[in-house]
């Protein structure tokens, strides 16, 4: 049912027919609820930290499992073909 004006009653960041359009400054997540924009800024800065963040574990896991001397590409690449033998 299409309500008389596409804002009745329709939630914050909803707008339009049947409330399906997000206002400005929102943006429709997974499942469809319009939510606020995050600034990208943010969200680059927060990936860049997890991305460094994770390499730095595998690093140390790495660095736990063969050692300081034997951590090199060509003996972390030949234990893991290997370990799929």
């Amino acid at each position: 049912c299409i309500r008389a004006s596409p804002d009745d009653n329709c939630t914050i960041g909803h707008t339009g027919p049947i409330c399906s359009v997000c206002t400005e400054g929102y943006n429709k997540n997974a499942v469809e609820v319009c939510k606020p924009c995050s600034s990208a800024g943010v969200s680059i800065g927060f990936y860049a930290l997890l991305t460094v963040l994770a390499l730095t574990t595998l690093y140390f896991v790495l660095r736990k499992i063969f050692g300081k001397e034997k951590l090199t590409v060509a003996n972390v690449s030949n234990e893991m073909q290997k370990a799929a033998a």
